[in-house]
């Protein structure tokens, strides 16, 4: 029982203590799991090494001392995560894709999927927590004080004779006792020796890790991490979390071309391989926008191509959403109405809205298109890296309305070009 456990020994209980070694033994244990998964302990009987690394971050979440945290937080990577990580991005720069299934088991000692919910967690359940320790802490410098039934009795012992006792010995079943007794003693002075982490270096690093969780989640081939970075930032990854190397986000023009092309290849790639009959989680979105921004690519850019892929994969009530939280709406303009040009070609070229019986042969209808609107269609096909799913002529009559409301009226050519694909869908529908 905790309460008695605590009564007699309030030290050594202490939440806080306990959520430390908690945190610290787990994710040992975890490395040596991966290390040597045919020695379990005691511990591991039942947990895989995934459940033992989750469990670790459970732990490591609910300290409440900001300092501890931080601190704890530094020990952690410094020590067990690092590592992993800088295989992981070498592997792929060296190979230039994603690694397979067997390269990341005898590299990194994980497969494709506990390695996929390693990133994930670690940017969501670690990185965050890590990062808001780092600039919410409170002054608080907690003291940690060791229970009397820990002293050896010193009755007759001289100074150099005395070895502190660890409340923890049995805790560390696949260490050695000298090991285990040089982990336990230290861990809460090497805890509270660590330097104050730079934030803006923890918050370079977590980028770099939502990066590796893209790149793994969704297979995005040819695509190096570091080339979405500049000499300055790559030099800082993997420095000792206290350092103070100088990164920016503020690169030059080839490095943020190349994070623009990055972020719309990942949508583009969100939606391929989602399941349309279903519902699109926004959220999604917002955490890739969110990344961006951090990494000062132009949040209304990200925001036009989603809004273009919203109405390509026919979620045309959540672009409408989101066209209000454009500034420039001409510019959206512009691309939604490429879109609305491949919609119509759907029904021009093959007429296959189910819902409209045309009076028309197709022939037909060509005929009677301007012969600069048939060129501008023609013109569409190689203008868009995804694929624009097939509407009704409803929902291309609603967004073309949309889009001429948005039109400069000093742009004569694309405003003559919606007002007659609006004619166009309106001769469709008798």
């Amino acid at each position: 029982n905790l309460s008695i456990c605590r009564h007699f020994l309030p030290h050594t209980f202490e939440p806080t203590v306990l959520l430390i070694y908690s945190s610290w033994i787990c994710m040992t244990i975890w490395h040596k799991q991966l290390i040597s998964p045919t020695n379990p302990t005691s511990l591991t009987t039942n947990r895989t090494p995934i459940d033992l690394f989750n469990l670790s971050l459970l732990f490591y979440d609910h300290i409440q001392i900001g300092i501890i945290k931080q601190n704890l937080g530094t020990l952690l990577w410094h020590t067990y995560i690092r590592s992993r990580i800088v295989t992981l991005t070498q592997l792929i720069e060296k190979i230039g894709k994603i690694p397979k299934d067997r390269l990341c088991y005898k590299e990194l000692h994980l497969n494709e999927k506990d390695l996929v919910i390693f990133l994930e967690q670690l940017s969501k359940n670690f990185f965050n927590t890590f990062i808001d320790s780092i600039y919410n802490q409170l002054n608080e410098i907690p003291i940690f004080n060791i229970d009397d039934v820990w002293q050896l009795n010193t009755t007759g012992v001289s100074s150099d004779q005395l070895e502190s006792v660890s409340p923890f010995v049995n805790l560390y079943s696949g260490s050695s006792i000298s090991e285990q007794s040089e982990q336990q003693n230290s861990l809460l002075e090497l805890v509270m020796e660590q330097k104050p982490a730079n934030g803006h270096l923890v918050l370079h690093h977590d980028k770099l890790i939502l990066i590796l969780y893209y790149l793994m989640y969704y297979h995005i081939k040819s695509i190096r991490p570091f080339s979405l970075f500049d000499s300055k930032g790559i030099h800082a990854f993997f420095t000792d979390l206290y350092s103070h190397p100088l990164v920016t986000d503020d690169v030059d023009s080839t490095i943020s071309n190349k994070r623009q092309l990055f972020f719309a290849r990942l949508l583009n790639t969100i939606f391929e391989q989602h399941d349309n009959t279903k519902q699109f989680d926004e959220k999604i979105f917002e955490h890739i926008l969110r990344l961006s921004t951090d990494m000062l690519v132009d949040h209304e850019y990200i925001r036009r191509h989603y809004i273009s892929l919203l109405y390509a994969y026919n979620y045309d009530y959540l672009a409408i959403n989101e066209e209000n939280r454009i500034y420039d709406r001409q510019a959206l303009a512009f691309q939604l109405l490429t879109i609305a040009g491949l919609r119509l070609n759907y029904i021009i070229e093959g007429n296959i809205d189910p819902t409209i019986k045309m009076s028309l042969k197709s022939l037909e209808v060509r005929a009677k298109i301007s012969s600069t609107l048939k060129t501008w269609l023609a013109s569409l096909i190689n203008l868009v890296d995804y694929k624009v799913q097939p509407c009704s002529l409803d929902d291309i009559q609603t967004m073309l309305t949309r889009i001429a409301c948005y039109l400069p009226q000093t742009n004569l050519s694309q405003s003559n070009l919606a007002q007659e694909m609006i004619e166009l869908v309106q001769h469709l529908k008798r």
